[in-house]
């Protein structure tokens, strides 16, 4: 059947018609759902902000242990997390200049009983990456859930002599990610981190 230019032209405004009437209906929709199981209740959002003036709270080139090794030492990518009797703890990357990402091994671990503490306790290292194994550890997060902690981060492992970043999370093999985060809000948690090809 052979249609006329007039009818083509009808039939493609009607479909241009009936797409438009489904996107408005689409967003109405979204509108809707977003805004009634609000009603009533009032919104909470936790905005952070700064609450007072800078503290240096962890110096790695005070430990005299470690300035056996090297002098001029650096922390990057760093976690706090506060501990069932009240204990703060913070993990990071640590390193002696220059920076070198790729020799990243270790984690610091600092602890105090107080955010506000001035002068943090410095634990030594929480982790080394595994001889032979892992090359770098990098960007650890640490997560409360049922009684037990849990810490995320990045291995760079070596096979045939390429470098990968892998994440100790379970998930599955040739996923490229990096600078895991758990978040959760009420019931739900979220898996938070930065793609690389």
């Amino acid at each position: 059947m052979r249609l006329s230019l007039s009818q083509k032209t009808l039939k493609n405004a009607f479909a241009a018609f009936f797409q438009s009437i489904m996107k408005l209906l689409i967003l109405l929709f979204a509108l809707w759902a977003s805004v009634i199981p609000g009603l009533g209740q009032k919104s909470v959002y936790q905005v952070p902000e700064i609450a007072g003036e800078f503290v240096h709270i962890f110096d790695p080139n005070e430990n005299p242990d470690r300035l056996t090794e090297a002098k001029d030492w650096y922390t990057n990518d760093h976690t706090f997390i506060k501990g069932e009797d009240g204990t703060w703890h913070a993990y990071g990357i640590i390193h002696h200049l220059p920076v070198k990402p790729w020799d990243e091994y270790r984690f610091f671990h600092i602890t105090a009983k107080s955010i506000k503490q001035a002068k943090w306790e410095d634990q030594g290292y929480a982790m080394k990456a595994k001889p032979g194994v892992e090359k770098v550890l990098w960007a650890p997060h640490v997560i409360r859930e049922k009684g037990t902690y849990w810490m995320f981060y990045n291995v760079g492992i070596v096979r045939e002599n390429n470098l990968y970043i892998i994440m100790k999370t379970g998930l599955k093999p040739g996923v490229n990610i990096r600078d895991p985060m758990m978040m959760q809000i009420k019931k739900r948690i979220f898996f938070l981190s930065r793609r690389v090809n």
